[in-house]
């Protein structure tokens, strides 16, 4: 008779001591063997021909699939490429690197627009600009001014004090003779006359090849005796220059003088 102890997965009989099995018993239980590996034969023979766990449908799509990357990318598909390096398509359309660095392309970040547009918008280095295309800039009377609120004196800023300090003994009268003829750009800041008596100066200023003269009453009316026998007459210039300057005196009197003028050069 059957047992009424069965193994887990196929039911078979697993008799005790005080059963009593029978012929049939034994009959069934190869009967569900025979038939439970019949099952997993088919299962496994129907999967060797489609490759082992996928469908036939499957391997026809797998077997479609090439087994070499080819194209562009092939010249990278075991190789390591040059560090931080931007990548090209070469002569042979495949990918290659390049001689710009990560760094060099990070100087494009930002940009807008095409570059070369915005080159092509500059001006030369050797171009000139038109003071009248300039804004906030004029020339007027000649010298150069800029707009701040109002127009202002560029003006020159002298660096370099000079003196000229010259020592006339009795000279011929009203013929003028030079203190100094600068050759440049700068200012003219102070003169100064010296004389033993009253002495009727004149000055001859010529800035820029523009003459000025300066008259003797004019000057005469600025002097200051400093003792019994000297007289001083200072002027202060304030002049700009820049090209040339030409300081002359003259006197009237046959006394002795001296010169003494103060200038900036740039």
């Amino acid at each position: 008779m059957p047992s009424i102890n069965k193994t887990p997965n196929l039911g078979l009989n697993q008799w005790g001591g005080n059963e009593n099995p029978k012929r049939q018993d034994f009959v069934d239980d190869n009967a569900t063997i025979d038939a439970a590996v019949k099952a997993n034969t088919d299962a496994i023979n129907g999967h060797i021909g489609n490759s082992t766990h996928i469908t036939s449908a499957e391997r026809t799509a797998w077997n479609s699939k090439q087994d070499a990357i080819t194209g562009g990318a092939s010249t990278i598909d075991t190789e390591n490429l040059t560090a931080s390096r931007a990548l090209i398509s070469d002569a042979n359309g495949k990918v290659a690197v390049s001689a710009v660095t990560s760094t060099e392309l990070g100087y494009l970040d930002g940009v807008t627009a095409a570059i070369q547009t915005q080159l092509n918008g500059k001006a030369a280095s050797s171009h000139n600009h038109a003071i009248a295309n300039i804004t906030d800039l004029r020339i007027n009377n000649g010298e150069l001014e800029y707009y701040d609120g109002g127009w202002q004196s560029v003006g020159i800023q002298p660096t370099k004090p000079r003196t000229a300090d010259l020592q006339f003994a009795a000279r011929n009268l009203s013929t003028y003779y030079t203190i100094a003829n600068v050759i440049g750009k700068g200012k003219l800041n102070r003169i100064r006359l010296q004389a033993n008596g009253v002495a009727g100066f004149s000055l001859k200023i010529t800035i820029d090849g523009v003459v000025n003269t300066i008259s003797g009453s004019s000057l005469n009316a600025q002097t200051r005796q400093e003792n019994e026998n000297s007289y001083l007459i200072g002027i202060e210039l304030d002049v700009y220059f820049k090209t040339s300057a030409l300081v002359e005196v003259s006197n009237s009197s046959t006394t002795n003088f001296g010169c003494a003028l103060d200038y900036a050069l740039v």
